[in-house]
């Protein structure tokens, strides 16, 4: 009988096999009004805020720099303590760079994700950040890209935004993952 080693684990050639299985979407709709009244939109287009939570640290340069050129996000949201731009394969001023040249508008929206619980995504205590309540929740932005520490973070911020979108968006909302 042939012992398998655990230590062993396979690599995938092709990048693109194991991007496509680490993205999740979460989709939600608005509350209606009392006595709105209903559009029917004929040509198909669906006007919804698209937020991407990217977790920074298991990200490579190259990868974070193909989200950009394909998302093409009107503001940049860094939630992170150290702003850090130092991925394999890029560069802060290719960051940049390339920000300007889809006019993306990057703000720092910190988070003090070390005195931060569980329970503190979870239970209304107010906002997390000024920049970002106001930047998500009050700007009529439709496609916002937010930048965590890490993984670990994604499913937290991801239920926190679900809810605040679900109370005060004026319009549907999409949230990606990007891990």
């Amino acid at each position: 009988m042939k012992k398998i080693l655990s230590h062993l684990r396979l690599v995938a050639s092709d990048p693109a096999l194991t991007r496509a299985v680490q993205e999740r979407v979460t989709v939600g709709k608005r509350k209606l009004k009392f006595e709105e009244q209903l559009s029917f939109n004929l040509e198909g287009e669906v006007q919804e805020k698209r937020v991407i939570l990217i977790a920074m640290a298991p990200l490579h340069g190259r990868r974070f720099m193909e989200l950009i050129a394909s998302i093409k996000p009107k503001v940049v949201l860094d939630t992170r303590h150290a702003i850090r731009f130092d991925l394999p394969g890029t560069s802060r001023s290719h960051v940049f760079a390339r920000f300007a040249s889809i006019h993306a508008y990057y703000a720092k929206a910190h988070i003090p994700w070390h005195e931060l619980r569980a329970a503190d995504f979870m239970l209304e205590r107010g906002p997390l950040s000024n920049r970002l309540h106001h930047e998500i929740l009050e700007r009529e932005e439709d496609c916002i890209m937010v930048l965590l520490p890490d993984a670990e973070h994604l499913g937290l911020f991801r239920s926190y935004l679900n809810r605040q979108l679900s109370t005060s968006s004026k319009m549907d909302w999409r949230i990606e993952e990007v891990v």
